[in-house]
């Protein structure tokens, strides 16, 4: 089992990007959903993604196969009934599972803030990285296993890094969790997912 958290720019194989990582993107996009993966999500992310995944499939014609299927189903997960919210959804005939971990996570932050402040680039990252990086505190917090942040937004990358750094130096049991975390590209996840 692969424990994922994909941010929003491993999910389009188009703008740019370099073309290792477009093709990358798209096979992942066409094979993850026959790979025993959870990817852990939130409401507020997945409304985002599906704006985004609408604005860029003009440019990105044709999606891979998982990007077009969560264009159509994008919005039967968001009218889940909360008491689904917190369980793997299985996306119809396929091994991937959604994990929705909540409405907005990105409260999960305020529990880390001195951890975060050690980091001054976490400052000036978007609302949707802080929303994904929750995300990912969050899968950390759930599982025994490496979660894997997969992304193509270097300041992101840079930024997970960095607090990860700063969890090894620092040590302790309230941050012990985010050690099981591990920033990727989708081309160095395709690697992971082949040693598997």
């Amino acid at each position: 089992m692969i424990y994922l958290v994909l941010d929003h720019s491993a999910l389009i194989p188009c703008t740019h990007k370099p073309e290792d990582e477009k093709r990358a993107i798209a096979y992942l996009g066409n094979s993850l959903m026959y790979i025993n993966a959870t990817w852990y999500t939130s409401i507020e992310y997945l409304k985002t993604l599906y704006n985004v995944l609408k604005r860029e499939a003009r440019r990105c014609h044709p999606l891979p196969r998982l990007q077009r299927g969560l264009c159509r189903t994008i919005g039967w997960l968001l009218e889940l009934p909360r008491n689904r919210w917190c369980r793997d959804v299985p996306l119809g005939d396929c091994d991937l599972r959604i994990h929705m971990v909540g409405r907005r996570v990105s409260d999960i932050l305020e529990r880390y803030d001195t951890l975060l402040k050690r980091v001054r680039e976490f400052q000036n990252l978007s609302d949707d990285d802080r929303e994904v990086i929750a995300i990912a505190f969050k899968a950390a917090d759930m599982v025994s296993k490496t979660v894997y942040i997969v992304t193509t937004d270097v300041p992101l990358l840079n930024v997970v890094s960095r607090v990860l750094d700063t969890v090894n130096r620092l040590g302790g049991k309230a941050v012990e969790n985010l050690k099981k975390l591990k920033p990727l590209t989708p081309k160095q996840l395709l690697q992971e997912i082949e040693k598997e």
